[in-house]
C-alpha cells in the first residue's frame, strides 16, 4: 500500500554573491501580504515572519544568506492524542511553496549562486515494523531486516 506523506516543513536556502537586504516588498511579493505579523533585526539578521499557507513563514537573511521556511502553526486549542502538526500533504504543500517563492527568486538581487531546497516529510505507518518494510522497499540500496531493526539512519 502507497503511503500517504504530508509535509512537517519546507526550507528554500540561498546564497547570493553579496549580502542581501530585503524589505517588506519581499515578503508581499512571496506571500502577497502587505506586511509580516513580526519583523525581527538582530545584530546582522534580518527575519520577517508571519501566517501563510495554513502555516508559519519566516523568511530571514544573515550577510549573503538567505532561508525561506515554512513551519506549521501553533495550535490554537487542545492538542489531540497522534496530533502531528504540519503544512499540509505532499506534494501540494511543496508546489504552492514553489509557486509562491519563484517569482520573487528569479527576481532577487543580488545573483544567486547555490540554493537549496528541503522538505521533512512525515507517513502514518501501522507499526514499526511497517514502517521498516515500507523505508526498505523505498531504500534499494539498504539491506535490513524490520523484525530486527532499532535504527536507521541513511
Amino acid at each position: 500500500m502507497a503511503l500517504e506523506w504530508t509535509t512537517e516543513t519546507l526550507r528554500l536556502s540561498l546564497f547570493c554573491t553579496e549580502n542581501v537586504k530585503f524589505t517588506s516588498a519581499d515578503w508581499k511579493a512571496i506571500t502577497g501580504q502587505d506586511e509580516p505579523q513580526t519583523q525581527q533585526n538582530l545584530a546582522a539578521r534580518r527575519s520577517l515572519i508571519g501566517p501563510f499557507q495554513g502555516g508559519v513563514f519566516n523568511i530571514s537573511a544573515v550577510g549573503s544568506r538567505v532561508d525561506c521556511v515554512l513551519l506549521p502553526k501553533s495550535p490554537t486549542e487542545i492538542i489531540e492524542e497522534g496530533y502531528v502538526p504540519t503544512v499540509g500533504p505532499w506534494p501540494d504543500a511543496c508546489h504552492d511553496f514553489v509557486k509562491a517563492t519563484s517569482a520573487w527568486l528569479t527576481a532577487l538581487e543580488p545573483p544567486v549562486y547555490r540554493l537549496a531546497f528541503a522538505g521533512s516529510l512525515i507517513a502514518k505507518c501501522a507499526g514499526l515494523h511497517d514502517a521498516y518494510t515500507q523505508l526498505l522497499g523505498m531504500l534499494q540500496s539498504v539491506k535490513g531486516d524490520p523484525e530486527r531493526m532499532r535504527e536507521l539512519i541513511y
